[in-house]
């Protein structure tokens, strides 16, 4: 989290008040892709990137995004951020779209946020924002491993996601979620990993954990992944998992010009096969 956590405000009570962009393969978007489900499904309206350019990696929209036609993420920066906006040009992204002004694009930042406008007032009990931050740092390590080359710094941060395994394994085998009996922030954070974890971390990122995996070795946490994949959206319309179309997510890590450039597999290969989530 950033400095602007504690001054954030987005306010979720006026209808298709906001605009997220999105790309599905960034674990960070979909923090607030969730949130959204759970908090937003009416104030927050979303437009999801295409696919990545292969020579300067940018997002692009086809066909273009509805608020400024544009067809790049880049070119939605350009138009909605401050005139002395010098980071990157990443997902997630929030707008106003009565503004037409970008309102943040820090991921935890978001999800807190929006967790503590929302009238249930149960996404964000006691303790969440601290194990969020905890959580988020978990996020980072399957990238962390992709990006060193050093071996034993590899196998640290094996070790390091095998004891949040293990640790989390425990405890949902007393309780429905991280935070008792209902699902919260952090929940949205560890979930993103896990669906991730068997096909795109453990397959295309190469960390194998032992060569265990979620589904063949982690039954509570399976039970887990598959219980917030069928959680109700707020308009109990959907599901947190209806969404998320799992060939499609391990096609876009697999031919991801980021991924591959740090990959030994042959991108022009079809990606493997996906294993079932529960």
């Amino acid at each position: 989290m950033t400095d602007a956590t504690a001054t954030l405000s987005i306010g979720l009570d006026q209808p298709n008040r906001y605009r997220l962009y999105a790309f599905k393969a960034c674990p960070f978007a979909h923090r607030v892709r969730l949130l959204r489900l759970l908090a937003a499904e009416d104030a927050m309206e979303v437009s999801f990137a295409k696919d990545q350019n292969a020579d300067d990696k940018m997002y692009v929209f086809d066909p273009p995004e509805p608020v400024f036609s544009a067809t790049t993420l880049k070119q939605v920066y350009q138009q909605s951020a401050a005139p002395d906006y010098s980071g990157r040009f990443s997902t997630p992204l929030v707008i106003d779209q009565t503004t037409k002004q970008m309102v943040h694009n820090e991921s935890l930042d978001i999800a807190v946020a929006m967790a503590q406008s929302d009238n249930s007032k149960t996404l964000l009990p006691e303790g969440a924002t601290d194990l969020a931050q905890e959580l988020a740092n978990i996020t980072m390590l399957p990238y962390k491993y992709l990006m060193t080359k050093d071996a034993t710094q590899k196998q640290d941060i094996v070790d390091q996601l095998e004891a949040t395994l293990d640790k989390y394994e425990s405890l949902l085998g007393t309780q429905p979620y991280l935070l008792g009996e209902h699902i919260s922030l952090p929940d949205c954070i560890l979930w993103i990993t896990l669906i991730r974890f068997d096909n795109v971390y453990g397959r295309i990122f190469g960390i194998l954990s032992s060569s265990k995996t979620i589904q063949s070795d982690y039954p509570n946490l399976t039970k887990y992944v598959e219980r917030i994949w069928k959680t109700p959206s707020q308009s109990s319309k959907t599901t947190l998992g209806d969404e998320i179309d799992m060939p499609e997510l391990v096609r876009l890590y697999w031919v991801s010009p980021t991924i591959g450039a740090l990959c030994s597999h042959d991108q022009s290969l079809p990606p493997p096969p996906v294993l079932d989530l529960f």
